[in-house]
Parts: structure tokens; sequence; C-alpha cells
């Protein structure tokens, strides 16, 4: 009779641990497509900041020149810390370089219409 409750006990458990193993995948799998679905949206906006910024330094090279090159340097700049970033990026992405650099490409950009506010 004692064989037979453990053993009974032990399925139960067991049963237990699939339907904890399953409710863990699940989850597990509901925050992969989560977080594809957030990378992805963060690459759609990280081309069209390069997009309209390419394009607004095409413009302003027949308009003015001076701004255009400025334009460029801060893009290029942008750039080149976003790939030192990305040598190693267990570290949390520096948001110092996006409230820094953006807000001037988007000044270049929009000129006095252009205007950023903290939050």
């Amino acid at each position: 009779m004692l064989l037979y409750v453990f053993s009974v006990a032990f399925h139960y458990v067991a049963m237990a641990q699939d339907a904890a193993r399953a409710v863990e995948m699940e989850v597990c799998k509901r925050a992969c497509w989560r977080g594809m679905r957030n990378c992805e949206r963060y690459a759609r906006r990280s081309i069209r900041f390069l997009f309209n910024s390419l394009n607004s330094i095409s413009a302003l090279t027949s308009i003015d020149g001076a701004r255009a090159r400025e334009m460029c340097l801060l893009l290029a700049d942008f750039l080149r810390l976003t790939l030192e970033w990305a040598k190693n990026p267990l570290f949390p992405f520096p948001t110092s370089w996006i409230a820094g650099k953006i807000p001037a490409i988007e000044k270049v950009r929009f000129g006095d219409r252009c205007v950023w506010r903290k939050n």
C-alpha cells in the first residue's frame, strides 16, 4: 500500500513538473516573439532615421554646404559610436549618445523649428 501511495505521488509530481515546463516554454516563446517584434520596430526606426538624415544631407548640399557637412559629421559620429557599442552589445545602449547626437542632427535638419524638451 505504501509503495502504491509513493508511486501515485511520484506520478503527480512528474505531471506537475511537465505542466510547469510547458508553461515555462510558452512564456519563453512569448518573450522571444515580443523581443523580435521590438527588434524589428527599432530596426525600422533606425532605418527611417538614417534615410531621413541622408535625404536631408542630399537636399542641404545644394542649399547650404556647410550645414550639409556638419550634418554628415554628426551622423558619422553617431554611427561610429553605435558601431563601437555593437562590439560588446551585452552592455545597455548608452542613452546619452541618443540624447546628444540625435537632437544635434535633427537641429541641423530642421533648424529653428526643432525644439527639444527634457521630460
